[in-house]
């Protein structure tokens, strides 16, 4: 924002400045922060999508007969309306009782999200203070 001292007037101890906008450069840099942001965020979760999967697939607790349960685990990133995911999910049609069976026993996609959620929140938190600063 370009500002022009226009003078002022002392009255005792306080002077006052007049101060005249030429021209607007803030408004726009204002208007461009929710674009910014949101390629921000798009770029971290795709950065942590391939981490999320090789993660499930190295850390999964059940001891493999076929391999396809492991070699099935994915995760995905992507956006919908306003709001960014990464969205870990098995492939094979029993993926869902190795999540819940045996109280858990077996389940990787909790762990995962337990493990990330904090780190690429950290992570958020970190870029956005950099670009932007004041992030708590």
């Amino acid at each position: 924002m370009a500002l022009r001292n226009r003078g002022g007037a002392a009255q005792g101890a306080r002077a006052f400045a007049r101060l005249t906008m030429e021209s607007d450069t803030l408004t726009p840099s204002i208007r461009a922060i929710p674009g910014e942001v949101d390629k921000i965020v798009r770029t971290t979760m795709r950065y942590y999508e391939p981490q999320v999967e090789n993660y499930m697939k190295l850390n999964a607790p059940w001891t493999d007969q076929t391999s396809n349960a492991r070699n099935g685990l994915a995760a995905r990133s992507g956006k919908e309306g306003k709001t960014h995911y990464i969205v870990a999910f098995h492939q094979v049609p029993y993926g869902i009782w190795l999540e819940v069976r045996w109280s858990g026993k077996y389940a990787i996609i909790m762990p995962t999200i337990d493990h990330f959620g904090p780190q690429i929140m950290s992570s958020l938190k970190g870029i956005l203070n950099k670009r932007f600063g004041g992030f708590a």
